[in-house]
C-alpha cells in the first residue's frame, strides 16, 4: 500500500496556513506554508494546489479543512456552501469545525494542523 497524504487547512480572514503530512514508515511534514487571505487568491489557486500534490505522489490527497466562518471556507472553492467538502478525482475534503488552536498564529497553529492530519 502506498503512503497516503493528508493536508490541513486553517484559514482565517488574514492568513491560511498548510501542513501536507505523508504517512508510511512514520508520519514526516513534506509541506508547510504560510499563504494570504482566502479573500485575494484564484478560485482555482486551492484546488490546483491540491490537485499537484496528488499528482505528484500519484495518489490521492485527503484534506481536512478548518475555517473561521463558511464564508472564509467558500471563498477556497473546496467546499459547497452548505458545510459538505469537495471530492475529486485528486481529493477529498473534510469540513472540520474550527476549535480555534488550529487558527491562532505562531508555532501553535502548525501543531495544531498536524494534529488535524491523524487518522
Amino acid at each position: 500500500m502506498k503512503p497516503a497524504i493528508t493536508v490541513a487547512i486553517g484559514a482565517t480572514c488574514a492568513v491560511t496556513r498548510l501542513v501536507a503530512m505523508r504517512e508510511g514508515r512514520g508520519t514526516r511534514e513534506v509541506l508547510r506554508a504560510r499563504l494570504g487571505p482566502p479573500s485575494q487568491v484564484h478560485r482555482w489557486a486551492a484546488p490546483l494546489l491540491l490537485e499537484s500534490l496528488a499528482l505528484w505522489y500519484q495518489q490521492p490527497v485527503r484534506v481536512v479543512l478548518s475555517a473561521e466562518s463558511d464564508a472564509i471556507s467558500s471563498a477556497l472553492h473546496l467546499s459547497d456552501g452548505f458545510g459538505f467538502g469537495d471530492r475529486t478525482l485528486h481529493y477529498d475534503v473534510a469540513w472540520c469545525r474550527s476549535r480555534g488552536a488550529e487558527l491562532r498564529g505562531g508555532p501553535d497553529a502548525f501543531r495544531a494542523l498536524r494534529r488535524l492530519c491523524q487518522p
